[in-house]
């Protein structure tokens, strides 16, 4: 089970009707009351390890996306048949993923931050990636925030000495 004490992660769905914890081993747990009660989202041996951070999609319930130490990105749907963490394709490796977050575009936006400054921008089903490198002087990021919008993702991305931000508009319908 989860609790305070063993969840690593804690995220809210966009809506504020779902909760997913996700503990230091990696396994997930729902919860549909805001934390009165939690089940196991993951059958036994399925659990991701690394996991470094993680957020639902917006406007879902059901999906998590989560990046690890070594810089993969997955993606968890709850409600699918088989629910399992399932690889997503980049554009370039990230080095060691730190944040990540969710966006308003016409499809799912997500974006990856690595230790290095460096945003992976994943469009749709993960098919359209890209990499965008890190702004001169951005060094030891360890965070990713972002307020969505329908004119463009605003995001910052926290760093030891600075924190940089970043407006996406290309994921943005025209």
């Amino acid at each position: 089970s989860v609790s305070a004490v063993n969840a690593a992660f804690l995220v809210r769905s966009s809506d504020a009707t779902a909760m997913a914890a996700v503990t230091a081993a990696g396994d997930v747990f729902l919860s549909a009351d805001l934390g009165a009660t939690w089940k196991a989202a993951l059958s036994t041996g399925l659990a991701l390890a690394g996991v470094s951070a993680v957020t639902f999609q917006n406007g879902s319930n059901t999906v998590l996306w989560a990046t690890t130490a070594t810089g993969s990105i997955f993606k968890l749907d709850t409600a699918a048949t088989t629910v399992a963490w399932v690889a997503q394709p980049t554009a370039a490796a990230l080095d060691n993923g730190v944040g990540i977050a969710s966006g308003v575009a016409t499809s799912p936006v997500i974006y990856a931050l690595d230790n290095n400054g460096s945003l992976t921008r994943l469009i749709g089903d993960a098919s359209a990636a890209e990499n965008i490198a890190a702004a001169t002087g951005v060094t030891a990021a360890t965070n990713l925030f972002i307020v969505p919008a329908a004119g463009g993702n605003t995001l910052w991305a926290v760093t030891a000495p600075k924190l940089y931000t970043f407006k996406d508009t290309i994921a943005v319908a025209v």
